[in-house]
């Protein structure tokens, strides 16, 4: 369960999620291959019938005394993926859950190279959803114009040198960068850096 609160209808999401996995090792390989899928409920509640509320919505601002347009209240889905994971290496590909308005590709690919002893590099690349909203995670359509946008995904990668200095101590180093990218929505880039 994930709840985040904000104007019912427009910035509020709570979202209830059932993963279901079966993992088993693959002979030969030191890994696990494993298959997911379950249930994603998004609920985000009814649109305010205030003029001012209401029109932040898809097209109501233009609908001229036309009636408003309502979002969706609440959107299921069925997300499908498969990966593997093994000491120095993890992939997975899947999909944004079966049933929302839009449904990505989305994955990542994880591999860490021992440097020394005691000293790796890890590179991650990856498009991964972003789920803080049912109009990033799940899309919307707007009932007036019939337009559906949304379906925001985060593609990039991030690569940091890690250092163990006891077997209960370390350090790490690294940066990150990012596009997100939907239909209908303002492209944006995010960088990150940290230690």
């Amino acid at each position: 369960i994930n709840d985040r609160t904000g104007e019912a209808g427009l910035s509020r999401t709570t979202t209830l999620g059932t993963p279901v996995e079966v993992s088993v090792p693959v002979p030969g390989l030191q890994g696990r291959v494993s298959v997911n899928t379950g249930s994603v409920t998004m609920f985000q509640g009814n649109l305010s019938n205030s003029f001012v509320q209401s029109r932040q919505f898809g097209t109501n601002a233009l609908s001229a005394g036309r009636p408003i347009g309502r979002p969706d209240e609440q959107q299921t889905g069925a997300p499908i993926g498969i990966g593997y994971t093994g000491q120095y290496l993890r992939a997975d590909i899947g999909s944004t859950p079966l049933g929302f308005r839009r449904t990505n590709v989305v994955g990542g690919v994880e591999v860490v190279v021992p440097l020394h002893q005691r000293v790796n590099l890890r590179v991650i690349g990856e498009n991964r959803a972003v789920t803080g909203s049912m109009l990033s995670y799940a899309g919307l359509r707007d009932p007036l114009s019939g337009q559906t946008w949304g379906g925001v995904t985060r593609a990039g990668g991030r690569g940091q040198v890690e250092v163990a200095l006891t077997d209960r101590v370390g350090l790490y180093a690294g940066g990150a960068g990012y596009s997100i990218t939907g239909r209908g929505v303002k492209d944006n880039t995010s960088y990150e850096i940290g230690g």
